[in-house]
């Protein structure tokens, strides 16, 4: 029986897979802050709720692949902060998530689309900060060096306004 091979669909499957994301080596490098990051990451379900504490500080979803014979990579997809103007904490912003993933409607397209598609291989990485720091000047510097796929806001002019041109 000889196997055919159909371009066509083959390419559509890559189309339909394609996701865009931007990579400035340089941003990335230059990133510093003056706090030290303490990263810690749990599995994006349910069931690790109460291994995420209960506050303040910032938090990014990535996009992991590690349980295969490939080397562990991912990407960093979004990244968000809890606690700066508002009695969130990173508890309650994970359980806001986890609750976005079944809720009707189209509130926040680009994380609802993040969280339905890569289910289960997403990971939610935190770092608690004391009340003197500035989460909004951790934000700003971290989105405008990794630009993160599904923020919208929150990224200076100067790159959103090309970003958003070079989607046209």
């Amino acid at each position: 029986m000889k196997h055919t091979f159909d371009l066509v669909e083959a390419t559509r499957r890559f189309k339909a897979e394609v996701e865009s994301v931007f990579m400035d080596f340089t941003s990335w490098k230059t990133f510093k802050t003056t706090y030290g990051l303490a990263w810690k990451r749990v599995k994006f379900e349910k069931a690790n709720t109460a291994s995420v504490p209960d506050a303040r500080g910032i938090y990014i979803f990535t996009l992991q692949v590690d349980e295969n014979e490939l080397p562990i990579h991912g990407y960093i997809w979004y990244m968000g902060i809890a606690g700066h103007d508002s009695k969130h904490t990173l508890r309650k912003r994970y359980g806001n998530y986890l609750s976005d993933q079944k809720a009707p409607g189209w509130k926040r397209p680009k994380v609802r689309y993040m969280l339905q598609k890569w289910k289960g291989d997403l990971y939610f990485n935190f770092v608690e900060l004391d009340p003197g720091v500035n989460l909004k000047t951790i934000e700003s510097a971290f989105l405008n060096a990794i630009i993160p796929p599904a923020n919208l806001a929150d990224i200076d002019a100067t790159i959103s306004m090309p970003r958003k041109a070079a989607a046209l």
